[in-house]
C-alpha cells in the first residue's frame, strides 16, 4: 500500500488568485490578480483530462490542449471565480469536483490569456 501512498503525494504547486478591479491614474479600468491567503503554493498533481463525448472530434482535440485537470486537497475558500497560476501559465476554473471520501478535489480549468 505504500506504493499507492507515494503516488498520492502531489509534487507540483498551484496558487489560487482573485481578480481585483480598479482604475488606472488616467481613469481607464484596470484588473489585477492577488494570491488568496491560505491558497498559495498548494500541492497539486496534474491528471489526464477526459474528453467530453459529443463534442466535434476536431474541437475535442483542440480543447484538450487548452484544458487541464488538477488534483489537490479541497479547501472551503476555493471558488470557481478564482484563477489558478500553474507552471507559469494562468487557468480559468471551469469546475471544482469535490471528493468527500478523502477531502480532495479535481479542478478542471482552461488556459487563460490573462
Amino acid at each position: 500500500n505504500s506504493e499507492e501512498q507515494k503516488r498520492m503525494v502531489p509534487r507540483e504547486r498551484i496558487t489560487f488568485e482573485k481578480e481585483t478591479k480598479g482604475k488606472n491614474p488616467n481613469g481607464s479600468p484596470r484588473k489585477s490578480y492577488d494570491p488568496i491567503p491560505g491558497l498559495s503554493n498548494v500541492p497539486a498533481e496534474r491528471r489526464k483530462a477526459q474528453p467530453n463525448i459529443g463534442d466535434g472530434l476536431n474541437a475535442k482535440e483542440e480543447f484538450i490542449d487548452m484544458k487541464i485537470v488538477l488534483w489537490c486537497r479541497f479547501h472551503q475558500k476555493m471558488m470557481e471565480a478564482f484563477r489558478i497560476a500553474y507552471n507559469n501559465q494562468f487557468y480559468r476554473i471551469i469546475d471544482i469536483n469535490r471528493k468527500y471520501q478523502d477531502n480532495s478535489c479535481l479542478i478542471t480549468c482552461i488556459k487563460s490569456d490573462t
